[in-house]
């Protein structure tokens, strides 16, 4: 069974594990560090793909407050959508995007 669900501070290291597999980013790199920074100051902005009891997605929505005119619109900015390299080409990423 594969679900999605917010990720909390728990998570932190399993979706730096993802991030490291799908975009080869090494650890205790400077990318991987500013990574760990985001996750850890924004657990609640993640939402993360699991599968059984393994995480092998993860993607980073932001919010983005705009103002137009006398309005403040929210917007949802997605970024760092990352799946185990094992489990890319099988609609993962589609899934986490959605």
């Amino acid at each position: 069974m594969v679900s999605i669900r917010s990720a909390n501070m728990e998570d932190a290291e399993a979706i730096l594990r993802v991030l490291e597999g799908a975009f080869r980013v090494e650890r205790g790199s400077w990318k991987w560090e500013n990574l760990r920074r985001l996750i850890l100051s924004e657990p609640k902005s993640w939402r993360v793909l699991v599968k059984g009891d393994k995480m092998i997605g993860a993607v980073h929505v932001s919010r983005d407050p705009m103002r137009i005119g006398n309005s403040i619109i929210v917007k949802g900015d997605v970024g760092h959508v990352s799946v185990l390299p094992e489990y890319q080409g099988k609609g993962y990423g589609t899934m986490l995007m959605r």
